[in-house]
């Protein structure tokens, strides 16, 4: 099985691959989410316009509404999260068998910080009328319909700020403690 592993890295440049194909996908999603308008035919809305006038065309406008219904504000984070995977494919290679497990922590980090935004979203930004469910989305109009009733605005606003402190934590592998000595010791070099 090593050697079918080694024969696989020589043969064909699997960490740039996957990123090249990591940063287009996420170029894609930011350039649909980032030309999206309300006007064009999609999901949600079928637009006026029979052309669509989102940067990568039909299927950018169909794209762009689903992430955008489903997560409002927080839709611009896959895009992020898809271009971190990359450049850690590349930093670390394909993951091995006990690799997974940590693969897991940090999607469900990741998924934990992209539901705390919509709900942090939903409950602090003023709902405009370009995003077609507000500015959490479908997953912040869920979450807080469900926790307000419990907690409160306060209350479900510092669960969502635990959640999205955790979730940056295990996504991104960082220490708080550590975070805290740096700062500190930036500062103490600034105090001199």
């Amino acid at each position: 099985m090593a050697s079918l592993r080694t024969a696989l890295r020589t043969a064909f440049p699997l960490r740039e691959i996957g990123l090249v194909a990591l940063a287009a996908l996420a170029l894609y999603l930011f350039l649909a989410i980032g030309s999206y308008s309300p006007s064009d035919p999609a999901w949600s809305f079928a637009g006026s316009d029979l052309v669509a006038t989102n940067l990568v065309g039909q299927s950018g406008a169909f794209t762009a509404d689903a992430m955008l219904l489903a997560f409002g504000w927080g839709a611009y984070l896959a895009p992020l999260g898809l271009l971190w995977a990359g450049l850690q494919l590349l930093r670390h290679g394909l993951p091995d068998a006990a690799a997974w497990s940590r693969l897991a922590i940090r999607a469900l980090g990741f998924a934990g910080m992209l539901v705390a935004i919509c709900a942090l979203a939903r409950l602090h930004v003023a709902a405009g009328e370009a995003l077609p469910a507000g500015p959490g989305g479908v997953v912040g109009m869920k979450l807080v319909d469900a926790g307000l009733p419990t907690l409160n605005a306060l209350g479900l606003t510092l669960a969502m700020l635990v959640v999205l402190m955790l979730g940056s934590q295990a996504a991104f592998g960082y220490s708080w403690l550590g975070v805290v000595e740096e700062t500190g010791r930036g500062a103490h070099l600034v105090g001199r």
